[in-house]
């Protein structure tokens, strides 16, 4: 008998624990705000490799990713995260046509990485549709070092610039790929009212090494994410 009263309460007690976790983050994600990663600026011309199939090389161009401060990433580590399934919007201007063409996604992922010593990383992947094209899209860019605070959703520290030499921007329709650059630009990171201060989730995050060997190549697994 005393056997089973002790196991009966240690399963509630696990079971409480188990409940208030769940329920403070859902009470966090209600109350943390949103986090509008904003990159805008010109593609360098020539394109770097690839035959530029829509000429965007030289062009102007404008994406919008939305997190919520309290996103939990899908997969993540000591010093990176990675997120999915957020939403993107944006517009790009094409040398083929006279307007820009408007681009979305909901099925964006965001990796943030903080672990090379000398820049921290921001990679956007997205799946579009253009003109009736579905393409691949993923912009590496290597951000001044601390402008990233961790690898959770949160405001930058302060905007950064785009330029040929820490911005790749790879789009391909599954048999042709183009490698472009960024001529200039800025990206940041901030609240819908333009603010830099942000309650952000405090979720533990497993404690894995980030590969900082290759920097151009994404570092993130598709481990499990998070504990509470």
């Amino acid at each position: 008998m005393f056997l089973y009263r002790f196991r009966t309460s240690q399963f509630l007690t696990v079971a409480t624990a188990a409940i208030a976790c769940f329920a403070a983050g859902g009470t966090a994600i209600a109350a943390a705000p949103n986090v509008i990663y904003t990159a805008t600026g010109t593609f360098a011309t020539p394109a770097v490799s690839g035959n530029d199939l829509f000429k965007l090389a030289g062009q102007p161009f404008t994406i919008q990713v939305v997190a919520n401060a309290a996103t939990v990433p899908t997969s993540s580590g000591q010093q990176w995260a990675r997120y999915t399934k957020l939403t993107m919007q944006g517009t790009v201007q094409s040398g083929l046509l006279p307007t820009p063409i408007a681009i979305a996604s909901n099925m964006t992922s965001l990796q943030l990485a903080t672990g090379n010593p000398s820049y921290d990383l921001i990679v956007i992947f997205a799946p579009i549709k253009v003109i009736g094209i579905q393409l691949q899209i993923t912009a590496t860019i290597q951000l001044p070092k601390g402008t990233l605070k961790n690898g959770l959703i949160h405001p930058f520290t302060a905007t950064a610039q785009l330029n040929p030499t820490n911005t790749t921007v790879i789009y391909s329709d599954g048999t042709n790929a183009t490698t472009l650059t960024a001529q200039s630009g800025t990206i940041d990171a901030l609240l819908p009212n333009g603010g830099r201060s942000a309650r952000v989730n405090a979720l533990l995050l497993p404690l894995q090494p980030l590969d900082v060997a290759s920097p151009r190549r994404s570092v993130l697994s598709d481990k499990p994410a998070v504990r509470c």
